[in-house]
């Protein structure tokens, strides 16, 4: 048995794997984002899902503090917002990447 070596360039590679990993839709995450942000399904939905549950679980906690009037729920509120705001500067940028990659 013999191993045949690929003629695959290094552009059609780069090609090839951004394809595979744009395999999910970065405007569905922004959708994702603006809707459910807080909850962090944008990142479960990418594959994150160990940071979305944490972002879900601090929403979760936040929300609890602040009905109960306690300071820290409005601190993890602002984490969380935070958090949301970047994340979208950060699919945005994906989203830059994926169209370079393509084209």
């Amino acid at each position: 048995m013999t191993v045949q070596k690929s003629n695959v360039t290094k552009k059609e590679f780069k090609k090839t794997l951004a394809l595979s990993i744009g395999t999910k839709s970065v405007v569905l995450a922004l959708i994702l984002w603006f809707i459910l942000g807080a909850f962090g399904v944008h990142r479960m939905y990418l594959g994150s899902i160990l940071s979305g549950v944490a972002m879900a679980l601090l929403s979760i906690f936040s929300a609890v503090a602040i009905t109960y009037e306690l300071m820290i729920g409005e601190i993890a509120m602002t984490i969380v917002l935070i958090w949301w705001v970047v994340d979208f500067f950060l699919l945005m940028a994906a989203e830059i990447k994926h169209n370079k990659s393509t084209s």
